[in-house]
Formats: structure tokens, sequence, C-alpha cells
């Protein structure tokens, strides 16, 4: 067989070999380092909608704790307004404001407190439910910022031309070899 350019057929077929190993690397670390930006715009993505959240979840606990106030007022208007009927009623008619009929004032008052202090509870147990998914989703922002970072960080230490240089030093042992061999 004939040599072209002082090489051998094996030794064309090694070097073409060898080339396509390096574009091969080369392609493999640039896919690599985009994988790594897709993940860390995934990351940085996912970090805002959280902190998107976390404040929808604050604005939520403190609505909840608002309408609570409001539930709250109605209630009390709404036992103020017995209690002032029956004071009203039981004066008109003669009675008293003592023994019984104060037992029924402090009655309505005592049920008054008892529901207001039953809304108020399951207020603040609300709020505060919505207030843990903010502090949840402000953590879920924490990390996937960092997340993002590290990725970006990552993506940029990849150098897909590292790769090929790389695989020039270790391929050119075996073309020397099959040049010395030739020699020989």
């Amino acid at each position: 067989m004939s040599d072209f350019m002082g090489l051998s057929g094996s030794q064309w077929g090694a070097a073409g070999g060898m080339a396509m190993q390096l574009i091969g690397a080369y392609y493999q670390a640039a896919q690599q380092k985009g994988q790594l930006r897709g993940a860390a715009m995934q990351a940085s993505f996912d970090a805002t909608m959280s902190s998107i959240n976390a404040r929808a979840a604050e604005r939520q606990a403190n609505a909840i704790l608002l309408a609570g106030e409001q539930q709250q007022a109605i209630v009390s208007a709404r036992y103020g307004q017995a209690r002032s009927s029956f004071i009203a009623r039981t004066g008109a008619s003669g009675i008293r404001q003592s023994g019984s009929a104060a037992e029924v004032r402090t009655s309505i008052q005592t049920a008054k407190e008892l529901d207001l202090a039953a809304l108020k509870q399951g207020t603040v147990a609300q709020s505060n439910a919505a207030r843990s998914h903010a502090v949840d989703f402000r953590n879920r922002a924490l990390m996937s910022g960092v997340s993002a970072q590290n990725l970006r960080k990552s993506a940029g230490l990849i150098n897909p031309w590292e790769n090929v240089l790389l695989g020039i030093a270790g391929s050119s042992g075996t073309l020397a070899r099959s040049w010395q061999y030739k020699e020989s």
C-alpha cells in the first residue's frame, strides 16, 4: 500500500479517529455546559416563583387576620345588641337589673367572650398556616437561588477546548507509537 504524506492508511485512520474523538469531546463538554446553564436558569426561575409565592402567602396571612378582626367586630356588635335589647326589655317590664336578670346579662357577656376567643383562635391558626407556607416558599427561594449560583459556576468551569487539548495530549502517544512502528 502506498503512503500519502509519509503515513500509511492505518495511520491516517488512527489520525481520523483521533480527530473524531476530539470533536466528540468538544461537543460533549459544550453540551454539558449548556445543560448546566439551562438548569441554572430553571433554578433561578424557581427561586423567583418561590419568592413571589412567599409574598402572596404573607399577604394571605394578613388578609386572614383582617377578616378575622372584622368577623370579631360583627360578633361583638351582635352580642352587644342582644345585651342591650335584653336590658331594655327587662327595664321596660319593670324588672330590676339584679338577680336572675344580672345572671342573664353576665351569661350573654360570657358567651360573647367565648365566641370571640374561638374566632380569634381560628383566625390565628389560619394566619399561622399561611405564614408557615410563606416561610417554606422563602426557604425554597433561597435554596433555588443557591443552586442556580452553583450551577452557573459549574458551567463556567467547563471549557470545551480544554477537553480537546487533553484529548490531543492523550492521543499523541498513540500516534507517536504508530509512527515509531512505521519507522522501524
